[in-house]
C-alpha cells in the first residue's frame, strides 16, 4: 500500500469499517428516529448522519460518525459485525485488494482493475454497505412508526 498498490487489508479497512458507518449514516439520514427516542438525547442524528455520509463515501473516512447511531442498539451493533465479518470472508475468499481513504468510486474501480479477485470488492462492499443500511431502516422505521421499545 505504501507504493500505491491496493492490498487486501486495505479492502477490508474499506469494507468493514467505511463502508459499514457509510450504511449507518446513510440510512439514519433518510429515516432517522424520532426527535423524542431515548438514544438521540434530544437532538435530531441527521447532521450527524448526513456529515458521517458524506465523509465515509468521498474520503473514506470518519468511521466513528456510527458510534453514537448504534451505541444504544444491539440489533445494529450486531448487523455491523455481521457485515463486517460477511464482507471481509468475500474478500479473503476470493482475494479482493483495494484500499481506503479515496472516495467510493475511486476505491471501487481501483479493485476492479486488479486481475486478481476483481469482482469481489463489489461484492463485499455492496455486503458491507448494505446489511447495515436495511437493518437502520428496519430499527429506525420500526421505532418511528410503532414498534418495540
Amino acid at each position: 500500500m505504501e507504493r500505491g498498490d491496493p492490498s487486501f487489508l486495505g479492502a477490508v479497512d474499506y469494507c468493514s469499517l467505511c463502508l459499514v458507518s457509510a450504511g449507518v449514516t446513510v440510512a439514519t439520514w433518510l429515516l432517522p428516529l424520532p426527535p423524542d427516542h431515548p438514544s438521540n438525547g434530544g437532538r435530531d442524528s441527521r447532521p450527524l448522519a448526513r456529515r458521517g455520509a458524506y465523509t465515509n463515501l468521498v474520503w473514506g473516512d470518519f468511521v466513528e460518525a456510527c458510534y453514537p447511531l448504534v451505541q444504544h442498539s444491539v440489533f445494529l451493533t450486531g448487523a455491523a459485525y455481521a457485515a463486517s465479518t460477511l464482507s471481509t470472508a468475500v474478500l479473503l475468499q476470493e482475494g479482493g485488494r483495494s484500499s481506503a481513504y479515496m472516495p467510493a468510486p475511486l476505491s471501487l474501480w481501483l479493485a476492479s482493475h486488479v486481475g486478481e479477485g476483481e469482482g469481489s470488492a463489489w461484492r463485499a462492499s455492496l455486503i458491507a454497505f448494505g446489511l447495515p443500511f436495511l437493518a437502520t431502516l428496519l430499527r429506525n422505521g420500526w421505532h418511528r412508526f410503532g414498534g418495540w421499545e
